[in-house]
């Protein structure tokens, strides 16, 4: 069964800074395990975790920093 997060609806990723292509896109590259952790993160804010409403959120492969916030 699908787990789902209805609050998802009600938030938007504010792009802090731009990153480059992850290299799990390319057909070389095994498995990556991190874009779950991004997945949880995005979850934890929608879901109300205070913490992960008010810190951006990065990706030290890409450069992609990303902040949780909710759609006006």
């Amino acid at each position: 069964m699908k787990k789902t997060v209805p609050a998802l609806k009600d938030v938007q990723l504010v792009i802090l800074q731009a990153g480059k292509n992850p290299p799990c896109t390319q057909p070389s590259f095994g498995n990556c395990r991190g874009c779950f952790g991004w997945q949880a993160m995005i979850e934890a804010a929608a879901g109300g975790d205070a913490v992960w409403q008010r810190v951006p959120i990065h990706c030290p492969v890409t450069g992609l920093t990303v902040k949780v916030s909710k759609k006006a």
